[in-house]
């Protein structure tokens, strides 16, 4: 009992702390579709949960792979701009 009563005013937290309040992955599947366009995803994790996510046909034609990975950089960026703006107003 005087352990419970010594520990009442600590709290157990998961996963600890971390620097990173929001971390994203982007990656393109480089034109496996019979009409060779590529598939841009993205994810955007906080914490241990994804809180953002996004896979889709690319709507141009990337020559290569350099290229549909700059397309597919360019679409997770558009989310992450629009996730500072909403965590900054939260």
């Amino acid at each position: 009992m005087l352990y419970l009563g010594l520990t009442k005013d600590l709290w157990l937290t998961f996963g600890g702390w971390t620097q990173k309040l929001v971390e994203g992955f982007c990656n393109p599947d480089y034109a496996n579709q019979q009409d060779c366009h590529s598939i841009a995803g993205f994810a955007y994790h906080f914490g241990q949960g994804a809180i953002s996510w996004s896979s889709k046909k690319q709507q141009i034609v990337a020559l290569s792979t350099v290229k549909a990975k700059y397309i597919a950089q360019a679409h997770a960026m558009k989310e992450a701009l629009w996730l500072c703006m909403f965590i900054s107003e939260i």
